[in-house]
């Protein structure tokens, strides 16, 4: 939205050029690569070049939020040992990094968190979250749990509601895709 559209000769955005159709005088439609997530708009007509003033953010279906592989470590993650002398760490096996959580010899059941950093999604439509594991061995099975009021010190005192549907890894280190969880 704008004016002054009718004559456009040229749009970009980031820097790229762009498909545009002008709708009307206050109207531009504009179809971008879907590599673009984000840059401001510049429209040219035979008057001169405008720039918005503002970056176009990108969301929809297919726009990533935030994302983390553990392939060098944590990242922005924070691991939390409520008990136990085994805690989440970074680990590689076959050269890929992985986060991972192994009670075994531990001085007594694993009560442990890694917890992402907090995430805006005030403008996101319907954001989903995904994730793999793969498991071994007995003990209780991960939950995958999310809060509004986490104050990034302490997880017990924080409400937090599990999200149920996951498909988690059961055994002998099979790697799962949890598929998409509705946030």
């Amino acid at each position: 939205k704008g004016q002054n559209f009718n004559g456009a000769t040229s749009v970009t955005v980031g820097g790229v050029s762009a498909t545009y159709t002008v709708v009307d005088g206050e109207t531009i439609e504009i179809t971008i690569d879907e590599s673009l997530t984000s840059g401001l708009i510049e429209i040219t007509t035979a008057a001169g070049m405008a720039t918005s003033g503002s970056e176009l953010g990108i969301v929809g279906a297919g726009a990533v939020i935030y994302f983390e592989d553990f392939e060098a470590d944590l990242g922005e993650f924070t691991a939390i040992s409520a008990a136990s002398d085994r805690d989440w760490r970074h680990s590689t096996y076959g050269g890929n990094g992985f986060a991972e959580m192994n009670g075994y010899g531990a001085d007594t059941a694993s009560d442990d968190w890694l917890i992402s950093p907090a995430i805006d999604l005030t403008d996101a439509v319907d954001p989903m979250l995904s994730f793999s594991t793969a498991r071994n061995f007995d003990g209780p099975p991960l939950k995958v749990l999310i809060s509004t009021d986490y104050d990034g010190l302490n997880p017990a005192t924080a409400a937090w509601t599990e999200l149920t549907g996951a498909t988690l890894s059961e055994t002998s280190y099979a790697i799962v895709a949890s598929g998409d969880l509705d946030l």
